[in-house]
């Protein structure tokens, strides 16, 4: 069954309220359009205008010849307070509403624009006038709908009336109200200090030409979010708009990209950082632009999979970096206490981040404070569209809530209160009618594996993840000691890491060096890890070559440290230590340092050699983190903090938890084996670039990784989709893959 508003008509619709002026404009004088209607075979069609208070607005009453006495009340969404034009919206559901016996009615409002009381009260006034406008009976029950905007109305009206309404039906309701242009502004400063641009508070039309266009491509909004700034503006708007759920990445590259503005001028623009521009009101001054009842001054930025309240370093910084703002206007409009008399059934897509989940949980929060909760439900739908729902899905939204009006009957939903059931990949496939395009299928986790032959083959596939890169990282493949800290180089560089052989270039690597559209190639350690020929074979491929390399493991390591500081362009806060004796301790934190751009320098297990002691003096002397226990890094090194666990698997899982802390994510973990070096290596990076964690496990015999990883993963029941398992030569079983798999779906 087709969609009522689909995600392509999503962006029609939002293209259409997006017009965005050179300059900010004056409001017009609005003129209600002719609201005369055909009726539908077997009903009678009434449309007129009607002044409430003073003011004109146009409806449309539909009463069909079988009638049941009962009339719903339809409220439309927001229109542009630019459109001149006051246009009746007649309900999606008109069809069914008619069918059924139900009368409907809908006002055009008397202004455009985010406006809520005289909405309520024009909208109303068709019940209380129905029977002088149509000749009709007095309804005997009304029951009020409404989409977006027009879900704020319903929810407030009946609050505003108690005793006039028997049910309501919003559908992508801003049942937040106030917190919804709060959630506009908070994301756009978020950007802001993530890509270290200005931006202006309130917003407006400035901003779209410059600003925006800045965040955009400093964070890599519009190009795949690979960028740890890019990541975390992910993590925090997924906080921000409703928590951790499923769907959320489909539904982020969909705001970004496919419903992107273009500002006139330049780039295009997200959907968030154009209507923080006001773009949506045609630079008018709205609620759109915060204004000054926007108040941040105790606002508490963080990602959603690390516990609430528990802040990391990284959120911790980021929070001191955000503009605050202290308002104490009241609301521009009338809000929703929670307190409905009668019951609700409330709609929401998950991934709509216009009006965003938030506003549900808000709602069921203010419901369950009034002791309530019993009086509403509500369902999500699978989609990323902002009121992207079905035929279907409506269809059955509506016939449960009449049932319930009728016999009392509490009809099912989901407890969007708890952060399990909105975290779990299930979320709202009980009520999805359709898989949409683009959003992940209701299934079980799968294993996406990634493999090669040998380890050449296996850094190749693993750099397949890669459309495109100008730059290259390569190691020795069959020795770990030169590119064991590389993966951190390869982040800072935004470029795969590729293993070859000690004499030659290979020509499998060439080969994925010209498909990437490599210039410049990054080598590490001496010729005796990677030769002059290896060097020369780039260099007749046309490709500039740069060797990183010290006399030993720990000047390798000390060199790399310092490329990356240039890469980056600022030296880091922290770094990590590893043992230089082994390998485990230094590739279970490849991902982490990738991503967070935090070099790992080498020590042994009670000195610090000279090389590293030079490096972190010419890095400014940072903080520090040890990576293992007390048997491979002693207190007598004096590590600033220390990421480890019993054994080398312990010590991935202690290095996931921190992951998540930085910002990366567990719906879609990347999975090596512990035992050798190449797959944690090559996919550190990789993973990082994918935004997701990176654990090890004892990959022939899952034994080896019990009580730590294993149990970390199996933690994740419900919040894992799929699992990418990295491997060379089937290094992890089959058997391994499935047993994790079914510790998923089993919890």
């Amino acid at each position: 069954m087709s969609r009522l508003i689909s995600a392509a008509a999503t962006i029609l619709l939002l293209l259409g309220l997006l017009a965005i002026p050179a300059a900010a404009q004056e409001p017009p004088d609005y003129v209600v359009a002719d609201p005369t209607f055909e009726a539908r075979e077997g009903a009678t069609a009434y449309s007129g205008t009607l002044t409430v208070d003073g003011a004109d607005s146009g409806y449309q009453i539909e009463v069909p010849d079988d009638w049941n006495g009962t009339l719903v009340l339809y409220a439309h969404g927001f229109v542009g307070p630019q459109q001149a034009d006051l246009i009746v919206q007649p309900p999606p559901l008109r069809d069914l509403f008619i069918a059924q016996g139900f009368a409907w009615a809908a006002s055009s409002y008397s202004a455009n624009g985010y406006v809520i009381d005289s909405s309520i009260e024009e909208t109303d006034a068709l019940r209380t006038r129905f029977a002088e406008l149509t000749g009709e009976d007095e309804p005997t029950a009304t029951i009020v709908h409404g989409f977006s905007m027009g879900g704020h109305i319903t929810g407030a009206a009946i609050e505003r009336r108690p005793d006039a309404y028997v049910g309501a039906l919003p559908a992508c309701g801003v049942m937040g109200d106030l917190a919804l242009f709060d959630y506009f502004a908070d994301v756009n400063l978020v950007g802001g200090t993530l890509a270290g641009v200005e931006v202006p508070i309130p917003g407006d039309l400035s901003y779209l030409q410059g600003p925006a266009q800045q965040i955009s491509a400093i964070l890599g909004l519009q190009t795949g979010l690979r960028t740890p700034g890019g990541v975390q503006y992910a993590d925090v708007v997924e906080h921000l708009s409703g928590g951790e759920r499923p769907t959320f990445e489909e539904s982020l590259r969909f705001w970004n990209v496919d419903a992107a503005i273009d500002p006139g001028e330049g780039p295009t623009i997200p959907f968030l950082q154009a209507l923080y521009g006001r773009a949506l009101s045609g630079g008018l001054e709205t609620p759109v632009g915060a204004g000054d009842a926007y108040d941040n001054a105790d606002t508490v930025y963080q990602f959603p999979n690390h516990p609430e309240g528990e802040l990391s370093p990284v959120e911790e910084a980021l929070n001191a970096l955000v503009p605050r703002v202290e308002g104490d206007a009241p609301a521009p409009f009338a809000v929703i206490d929670g307190e409905p008399e009668i019951p609700v059934l409330s709609l929401h897509t998950t991934g709509d981040l216009f009006v965003p989940l938030l506003n549900q949980r808000i709602y069921a929060q203010e419901v369950a404070d009034h002791g309530l909760s019993e009086n509403l439900v509500q369902r999500t739908v699978r989609a990323a569209g902002h009121c992207d729902f079905t035929p279907e899905e409506l269809v059955t939204a509506f016939g449960d809530l009449v049932t319930w009006i009728t016999t009392g009957e509490r009809p099912e939903g989901e407890d969007l209160l708890d952060d399990a059931v909105v975290a779990d990949r299930d979320l709202g496939c009980a009520w999805t009618s359709e898989t949409r395009p683009g959003m992940p299928e209701c299934d079980p986790p799968t294993a996406i594996t990634v493999e090669g032959a040998d380890p050449v083959a296996t850094s190749i596939a693993v750099s397949q993840g890669w459309e495109a890169s100008p730059a290259a990282v390569i190691a020795r493949a069959d020795d770990f000691a030169d590119g064991l800290t590389g993966a951190s180089l390869a982040g800072g560089l935004g470029a795969p890491l590729l293993l070859n052989p000690v004499e030659a270039l290979s020509p499998d690597v060439l080969a994925e060096l010209r498909r990437l559209g490599v210039t410049d190639v990054t080598l590490l350690g001496g010729t005796a890890a990677l030769s002059d020929g290896v060097e020369q074979g780039l260099a007749d491929a046309g490709m500039t070559v740069a060797r990183v390399a010290g006399t030993n493991r720990f000047g390798t390591a000390a060199a790399i440290a310092t490329a990356l500081a240039e890469a980056a362009g600022a030296p880091p806060a922290e770094v990590f230590l590893a043992n230089g004796g082994g390998f485990a301790d230094s590739v279970a934190v490849s991902a982490l340092s990738a991503f967070s751009l935090q070099p790992i320098l080498l020590v042994e297990q009670d000195r610090v050699p000279a090389e590293t002691t030079a490096a972190l003096e010419a890095l400014g002397d940072p903080a520090t983190a040890a990576v293992g226990g007390t048997d491979v890094i002693s207190d007598q090194i004096a590590p600033d903090v220390r990421l480890a666990g019993d054994n080398r698997y312990g010590t991935s899982a202690a290095v996931v938890e921190a992951s998540r802390g930085a910002g990366l994510r567990v719906n879609e973990p990347w999975l090596v084996d512990g035992e050798t070096f190449v797959e944690a290596l090559v996919a550190g990076p990789a993973a990082a670039a994918a935004g997701q964690v990176m654990a090890m496990v004892d990959g022939d015999d899952l034994a080896g990784s019990a009580g730590s990883t294993n149990d970390l993963i199996a933690s994740l029941a419900g919040l894992v989709e799929d699992l990418v398992v990295v491997e060379t030569a089937d290094s992890v079983a089959q058997s391994s893959v499935d047993a994790l798999l079914v510790s998923l779906t089993d919890g």
